[in-house]
């Protein structure tokens, strides 16, 4: 057994986020994780990277006990994860993010050259089609995944933790991180693999794990439950209660689009009802992003958009804000907060003068 958890307990004043959790996870694997949001699982991530320290329980690797007290240490003895939201240095090369704490270096110099050719050979090891020598920030999500991925494989890990990988990815991206996570499965590779598709955990792991509410709820071979039981399992109630759905009466019409037109998109036109929840529902790259961008006073389009009846003004974000229109965006590391500053700050930020 390459990863085993017994009775893991973790609390935060007035959470009991993790309940006596065991787990197993096989040399050789796919293990998934499942469960509805505040179930556990990033907690448990956090555990096994050592970013948090467990309160009690035991955690062994290779049948001996591990302390992982930081995310060094716990990468040093082989556990890895590569988050939702990849952390990586848009500013420097494909090369120097996979050497990034490792680099080669001669007569106190790091040897760039070296670097980027082992890198190019790596990468073309693993199929990427990607240039060593390509700034990270001229890459698409889904590539900057890849490398993060080859980043870990390339230090040696033994157990990689993805964690949702695919949430932002277009179908071919997935479909290509999909291909990456076979062949390294292939080559000895243990995942712990979380995600809310269903479809990725049939097609991928060996074995899921349920959690709920912070406890281990079931574990065992993916291939002797089916979809429902294991929604049911993550719910707490049966699959019908599931997909109920109240519906109420519509208001009057308070948003309308007539042939919107812009980056990324071409001819939109909806109208949204008071009290009403439109889903915008498309593959990555669509142009759902887009369209909430320009209503949002972001980017620039043309055809109609009237609130209540009247134009509505989307010269510039702070226009549209005046008029009660709120974008919270896809990647909101980026675009929507500033993480070195307080909460205060970023809640304040939307109301601030410029001058």
């Amino acid at each position: 057994m390459l990863l085993e958890l017994r009775e893991i307990e973790k609390r935060f004043p007035g959470t009991h986020a993790l309940k006596s959790v065991n787990l197993a996870v096989e040399q050789g694997t796919i293990h998934a994780i499942v469960g509805e949001n505040g179930a556990g699982k990033s907690t448990l991530i956090k555990i096994l990277t050592g970013v948090y320290r467990r309160d009690s329980g035991q955690i062994l690797l290779d049948g001996q006990p591990a302390e992982l007290e930081n995310p060094l240490q716990a990468q040093r003895l082989g556990i890895d994860a590569v988050h939702q939201e990849v952390v990586v240095c848009r500013s420097l090369s494909v090369a120097e993010n996979l050497f990034l704490g490792i680099e080669h270096s001669r007569g106190g110099l790091v040897n760039q050259r070296q670097m980027d050719a082992e890198a190019q050979t790596f990468l073309d090891g693993l199929g990427f089609g990607i240039s060593a020598r390509s700034p990270l920030s001229s890459l698409s999500v889904g590539q900057q995944q890849l490398v993060v991925c080859a980043k870990a494989v390339l230090r040696g890990t033994k157990l990689l933790i993805l964690d949702e990988p695919t949430a932002f990815l277009s179908t071919q991206e997935a479909e290509q991180l999909e291909r990456l996570i076979r062949r390294l499965h292939a080559q000895g590779t243990t995942f712990v693999y979380i995600s809310h598709r269903m479809e990725e955990i049939f097609n991928l792991s060996d074995t899921v794990t349920v959690l709920r509410d912070g406890a281990v709820v079931h574990s065992g071979p993916t291939g002797e439950v089916t979809r429902e039981r294991l929604v049911s399992l993550m719910a707490g109630r049966d699959i019908e209660q599931f997909y109920y759905k109240e519906y109420f009466p519509r208001g009057e019409p308070l948003l309308s689009a007539a042939h919107l037109s812009g980056k990324g998109f071409d001819d939109v036109s909806f109208t949204v009802h008071q009290g009403e929840i439109l889903g915008f529902f498309g593959l990555v790259g669509a142009g759902r992003s887009e369209v909430m961008m320009s209503i949002a006073g972001a980017s620039p389009f043309s055809g109609e958009l009237l609130k209540a009846g009247r134009r509505l003004n989307t010269s510039n974000v702070k226009a549209a804000l005046k008029d009660g229109v709120a974008l919270i965006p896809e990647d909101r590391r980026n675009q929507s907060l500033c993480l070195s500053q307080s909460i205060k700050f970023n809640l304040n930020l939307p109301t601030y003068d410029r001058d």
